[in-house]
């Protein structure tokens, strides 16, 4: 059996997210944000010049910073606390599941926050290359898909996170 040449594990996180995600959910996280994504394209193709572009890339790569930086917090938090409530999720089964076994509320909440994080890297690492291929020339084309691809994915992580932090609400204050 060959090696793989890269490290690929990533690919079980999203897709355990992918197989757990409900109708609601993808209507919130996935639907909702390619609308805004779009409208953003319309907006970025008819009325931006590549400078104003480029300075808003240049606020998400500042908002996508904050942001893997407050996952990577609650992913430890969640990881290192062992307080009641957190034993209660690590025992609580949800009818999602890991493969043929059901994942208990702590695993769907560190799988959440984990592909959050995956998403957030990756988005940072597109929005970078982005920035630095229409920074460096003066070519315009395909500017509008490429951003518009970047709102929605950051429009999903942003709903992605509220989601988070609503069930992350609910760890801290269950009684």
């Amino acid at each position: 059996m060959a090696k793989q040449l890269i490290y690929s594990e990533f690919k079980f996180l999203i897709l355990d997210y992918w197989r757990n995600l409900r109708p609601n959910e993808a209507i919130y996280e996935i639907l909702i944000p390619l609308g805004l994504g779009f409208a953003g394209y319309l907006t970025v193709t008819r009325y931006m010049e590549l400078t104003s572009i480029l300075s808003l890339i240049g606020h998400i790569l500042t908002l996508l910073s904050i942001l893997v930086g407050f996952t990577v917090a609650c992913v430890t938090i969640l990881a290192s606390t062992d307080g009641a409530n957190i034993e209660l999720l690590k025992k609580e089964p949800t009818d999602r599941k890991i493969g043929n076994r059901k994942m208990t509320l702590y695993q769907h909440l560190v799988m959440l926050f984990s592909f959050c994080l995956l998403e957030e890297i990756a988005l940072l690492i597109l929005s970078v290359s982005y920035y630095a291929l229409y920074s460096s020339c003066s070519l315009n084309r395909g500017a509008g898909i490429g951003s518009a691809v970047i709102i929605a994915i950051l429009l999903h992580i942003l709903f992605l996170n509220g989601r988070n932090i609503t069930n992350f609400y609910f760890v801290l204050v269950r009684d």
